[in-house]
């Protein structure tokens, strides 16, 4: 029993799950209308097959359709979505920091969606690793509330905080980067986009340890905003000034 989708022949669901993710666009539809694949799921394990059916019927987008089907069918691949894929949590958070300041929406699906919590307790790590089981399960609830706070802080408490690239530029460690860009006249510019993507905020609470640090994260952007307004009035009284 196999069927050959985009070229390539399938002999079992265990093998048809590790492609699921890496070529949304060709299954994206085939799951839907591909009368053979269905069967074939069927054919091959029918308690899947149901599984695939009520997935189905709940109309998911079709990413994360992609997604929950392939741990369906093969729960001990690595992690995978929408044509990432990672050899270990720590290369999905070095990712996210890496395309900061901008946001990946499909990296944030993983937490938003629910899809990374669901791939460690796939995985044990509510035994293996209950710590950053905790951690995961904790940020995923916090992204019902604050998207882009808990996306960046999942960047940092999986790669961590030190040596971060941010913009192309490395920086050792939180108190490096906010020397930087106050002295090089980056806030003057950027400070709403950082307060927006909360990227900074981030930053502090990963490297401080808790949310506490609530309160010296709006000093420090209320201290931006101010620097910011500054210069703004001094270019606005240095072009009256040519005229």
């Amino acid at each position: 029993m196999n069927i050959i989708i985009d070229n390539k022949t399938y002999f079992d669901l265990f093998q048809l799950g590790k492609d699921l993710c890496l070529k949304p666009k060709v299954f994206s539809s085939q799951l839907y209308e591909n009368e053979d694949l269905k069967r074939f799921i069927q054919d091959s394990d029918a308690l899947k097959y149901q599984e695939y059916l009520k997935l189905i019927n709940l109309n998911l987008d079709k990413d994360e359709l992609l997604f929950r089907l392939a741990y369906i069918f093969n729960p001990y691949q690595n992690l995978k979505y929408h044509t990432y894929e990672f050899n270990s949590l720590t290369d999905l958070g070095k990712l996210i920091i890496q395309f900061a300041p901008k946001i990946d929406v499909y990296l944030k699906d993983l937490l938003t969606k629910g899809l990374l919590l669901h791939y460690i307790k796939i995985n044990s790590y509510q035994i293996n690793n209950p710590s950053l089981f905790k951690k995961i399960e904790d940020l995923t609830k916090l992204a019902k509330k604050k998207e882009n706070l808990a996306y960046f802080c999942l960047g940092f408490s999986l790669f961590g905080v030190t040596n971060v690239n941010y913009e192309g530029v490395i920086y050792k460690n939180y108190s490096d980067f906010v020397n930087k860009i106050i002295t090089n006249g980056y806030l003057k510019e950027h400070s709403d986009e950082l307060e927006k993507n909360c990227f900074l905020f981030a930053f502090q609470i990963e490297t401080y340890g808790n949310l506490d640090t609530y309160k010296r994260y709006i000093q420090l952007m209320r201290m931006f905003n101010d620097k910011k307004r500054r210069y703004e009035i001094e270019v606005t009284h240095n072009a009256l000034k040519k005229r």
